[in-house]
């Protein structure tokens, strides 16, 4: 299934990310190389990860704390259905056990996890 653009999205919204230091656009935003004035990478990040990539946020129990409109349109739900439920909302029974438990550890340990999950949308299918 194609991921739509945000803007085609009804009731789109930016995921708002954040470093340690404040929002992730302000971090990274710099001086061009000659001088010429500025470039903003943070928007280009933060428009890439909205449109590409499927990203979901939740609480050490898997209760969906934040959700892109990404992960909305490949799931099929919309995200008041999925904030506050649990994240085994979209579970496929694909994986194993064993996978989730290394997930849930490199996550618990303060990681990054990125990988591909096979997910289930709202109407079924995987």
């Amino acid at each position: 299934m194609p991921i739509p653009a945000p803007e085609d999205l009804p009731g789109a919204s930016p995921l708002p990310l954040r470093t340690a230091h404040g929002p992730l656009a302000d971090a990274c935003s710099g001086a061009l190389p000659d001088g010429s004035g500025t470039v903003d990478h943070g928007d280009a990040l933060l428009n890439a990860v909205r449109t590409q990539f499927i990203v979901s946020i939740s609480d050490a129990g898997g209760m969906l704390l934040e959700v892109n409109d990404a992960f909305c349109a490949i799931s099929q739900y919309g995200r008041d259905e999925l904030l506050g439920a649990n994240h085994r909302i979209v579970r496929s029974g694909h994986h194993p056990d064993a996978f989730f438990a290394h997930m849930w550890q490199t996550i618990s340990a303060g990681q990054s996890w990125r990988g591909a999950i096979c997910n289930r949308a709202k109407d079924g299918s995987t």
